[in-house]
């Protein structure tokens, strides 16, 4: 599984230099942006909200590179249906590298496709006991979205994603219980 991960991420950087040759002009730095998110998905049922950011630097105008973070938000977050861990919230906790493409650049609105690559926990959090049990855990999350520029730095953006973990042993959870289709909202600043 990890080798279809490097092979996605060796080819989004390959395609960066095969594009830097047809315009003969190198890899160049063309801006850069940053920014807040939330995400929304269910866990077994029930909706469940993240919250996060990030950053990239965008490379000869259509390409970015960047890191981002996310977490379960206190304010929707799933309780344990285990009778043993009834008092224990689900959480998710992960960052790492994110990389992507924008479409139709220098347009009102553009579409961008990403992909995010993170490590991480998934845990079952007690916050009377302040008990808690966790699992390391790896993430990809392939993602488009459609973008609207308020601004000259500023855009909205309206994304959709599948967010897919690798395996999990958390008593009776397993990947299957985390990986699911998401979607949110993001705020982004910068030069685009």
């Amino acid at each position: 599984m990890k080798n279809i991960y490097i092979t996605i991420i060796v080819f989004v950087l390959f395609s960066i230099g095969i594009k830097a040759q047809e315009n003969k002009k190198g890899i160049f730095l063309s801006g850069g942006f940053g920014g807040p998110y939330a995400s929304f998905t269910t866990f077994r049922g029930n909706l469940s909200l993240s919250l996060g950011g990030g950053g990239a630097m965008l490379l000869n105008n259509n390409y970015y590179i960047g890191g981002f973070g996310q977490g379960t938000s206190d304010m929707l977050s799933v309780k344990s249906d285990m009778p043993d861990y009834s008092n224990s919230y689900i959480q998710t906790e992960y960052g790492g590298l994110w990389i992507g493409y924008i479409l139709r650049k220098n347009k009102k609105f553009d579409v961008d496709f990403s992909i995010k690559t993170a490590w991480g926990e998934v845990l079952l959090n007690d916050k009377t006991t302040r008990q808690t049990l966790y699992d390391k855990v790896f993430v990809l999350i392939p993602e488009i979205s459609i973008n609207f520029r308020l601004g000259s730095i500023m855009k909205i953006q309206f994304f959709g994603n599948y967010t897919a973990f690798s395996t999990v042993t958390l008593l009776d959870y397993n990947e299957k219980d985390f990986s699911n289709p998401a979607y949110g909202f993001k705020l982004s600043f910068g030069w685009f």
